[in-house]
């Protein structure tokens, strides 16, 4: 046994490797359940946030997973500020980019528009989609996608990603979908309401 010295190093190496892996899996799974949790039953604490700045720094922290699967990083567009939480906002890109990154083939985009009242962030891969699997369930907790289409499967999914996203999302007012692209690739598209420009910024002084 490990204990009394019978296996050999090499073996006793390979055996703490895996044992460290699933301590970091189940340590990550915990940490997603319990952001869920308060997600789904908590009031959220909201302010005045841009988009872009998040996103800006949201493609900093993200930058090194990217390269590290051969992958590029696009960012783009701006839109009105919202009534968000930032640490919130922060988790919904970092899932997104991370989920987008696992099935690109060169490139993950994120795209800021103003879409009808509504400030929209869309993460899109150039992968293979997600083919004609119900878009609605991709949100489902612990759901997983044809695995055949991952390119970089990692070890750091714990199936509940996107249900984050969702929630996240969902206790900020806002909306989240999925939907394949027409030429290659997967969106992923939240959608918040929009707020009015502040008293005295450049856009309140122009209107």
């Amino acid at each position: 046994t490990l204990l009394d010295g019978g296996v050999p190093e090499e073996l006793q190496r390979r055996f703490l490797a895996q044992i460290i892996n699933e301590c970091d899996r189940l340590t990550r799974l915990a940490n997603d359940l319990l952001t869920l949790q308060k997600a789904e039953g908590q009031d959220m604490e909201l302010s005045r946030l841009d988009l872009r700045t998040v996103a800006d720094n949201c493609a900093l922290l993200m930058g090194e997973l990217l390269e590290e699967r051969g992958c590029r990083l696009e960012l783009s567009g701006e839109a009105p500020d919202v009534d968000g939480n930032a640490d919130a906002i922060n988790q919904i890109l970092v899932n997104l980019i991370e989920n987008a990154s696992r099935y690109a083939k060169e490139r993950v985009r994120v795209e800021i528009s103003y879409v009808n009242g509504y400030s929209v962030v869309a993460v899109m891969d150039d992968g293979p989609g997600f083919g004609d699997e119900d878009p609605s369930h991709l949100f489902d907790r612990f759901y997983r996608a044809d695995q055949s289409r991952v390119r970089h499967k990692g070890s750091g999914n714990s199936g509940l990603g996107l249900a984050i996203v969702k929630a996240l999302t969902t206790a900020m007012g806002g909306t989240v979908e999925a939907v394949n692209l027409p030429s290659a690739g997967a969106a992923f598209i939240v959608a918040l309401p929009s707020l009015p420009p502040a008293e005295g910024s450049e856009e309140d002084e122009e209107d």
